[in-house]
């Protein structure tokens, strides 16, 4: 009888150990943008109340007290939250005939280094599909890998996009007063939410015709802080810039996506502005995945699993993740275009 191969890592083992590799998408993560929480259905249900903070009335001690507003729920929708699996198989060809040197020595390539390479693959796949679901619902709109649309948040929360166009191709437009329009619009509809301040996230053409705009540089070159309009400061993602009550964060990424192509986390000549600092206008839901023993369970971020294939044939990973990002006041977001 053949004997059985005896696995040396766990399905737990495994999750474990690919939730220590370092998340290698985070701009949004570093913004504090939708961030995350494990629920135990396939779809939430997202409420959108009218309330707003009020300044309150005045009233003797021990006397009657105003009635306190009711929590009117204007819109209230169910949605499905999206299910990412992928499947990677290794083989015998994986490591036979395989060597690695360290150390001056040759030796061959174990199944512990192959799976370790291929935990890191599979984990900057689900990184990278977790940053451009929050990065879609900045945009108000969500899509996989393949284009499809999952969520477009306008037509469900039955709103309409705010577009503001910068016109940055006419050296004569007042750019300051393009971007009081926008943090006004954004401030104008959080309807009771706080924030700290309004952030734009834009592509590099974006970038480069709002920082090189006639307008802009005149200001700067009339202020003591002119040396910041010739050097941006550049973070991990890309440069940053302040101007107008708008901190202009340039994302500079390539996308891989599922059927080949290359996109980008921001379309050219585009930026969309949002809120930061909001108490729950965003959120990230991870569903349960698509696992018998996990069923009704709060979700996890990234579930792993193995499987030995016949006759020693190999071993089969599966990856799951199942994110949903909701920014719960898509009145309030702002795309921009560059002209």
């Amino acid at each position: 009888m053949e004997n059985e191969f005896n696995w040396p890592f766990t399905a737990q083992e495994l999750t474990e150990t690919v939730n220590e590799i370092d998340n290698q998408w985070g701009l949004l993560a570093d913004l504090n943008v939708s961030p995350g929480d494990g629920v135990s259905t396939t779809a939430v249900e997202v409420a959108i109340t009218g309330q707003e903070v009020r300044v309150l009335p005045a009233r003797k001690r021990g006397g009657d007290d105003p009635a306190a507003r009711p929590a009117n729920i204007d819109k209230s929708v169910f949605i499905e939250i999206p299910h990412f699996p992928q499947l990677h198989t290794i083989k015998p060809k994986d490591l036979q005939d395989w060597v690695k040197k360290a150390d001056r020595k040759i030796s061959p390539v174990t199944l512990e280094e192959s799976l370790e390479l291929r935990l890191e693959t599979m984990r900057l796949d689900h990184d990278l599909t977790l940053e451009f679901i929050r990065m879609g619902a900045l945009k108000g709109n969500l899509t996989d890998g393949e284009g499809t649309t999952l969520l477009n948040l306008f037509t469900t929360f039955g709103v309409t996009k705010k577009t503001v166009d910068f016109e940055l191709d006419d050296p004569t437009t007042n750019v300051r007063a393009k971007c009081s329009e926008v943090v006004r619009h954004v401030r104008g509809n959080l309807k009771g939410e706080i924030m700290t301040g309004v952030s734009m996230i834009c592509d590099p053409a974006f970038f480069d015709s709002f920082t090189g705009h006639a307008k802009v540089e005149e200001w700067y070159k009339n202020w003591q802080a002119a040396q910041t309009m010739a050097n941006p400061q550049w973070e991990q993602y890309g440069r940053t810039f302040r101007f107008g009550g708008l901190t202009l964060q340039e994302y500079d990424a390539s996308v891989p996506l599922y059927n080949g192509s290359t996109g980008t986390m921001v379309a050219e000549g585009y930026g969309h502005a949002f809120p930061l600092g909001t108490r729950s206008a965003y959120q990230t839901y991870f569903a349960p995945p698509d696992h018998i023993e996990h069923a009704n369970e709060p979700g996890l971020e990234i579930l792993m699993t193995q499987e030995m294939l016949k006759h020693g044939a190999g071993v089969e990973i599966k990856s799951q993740s199942a994110p949903l990002s909701v920014f719960r006041r898509p009145a309030a977001l702002v795309e921009c275009v560059q002209y």
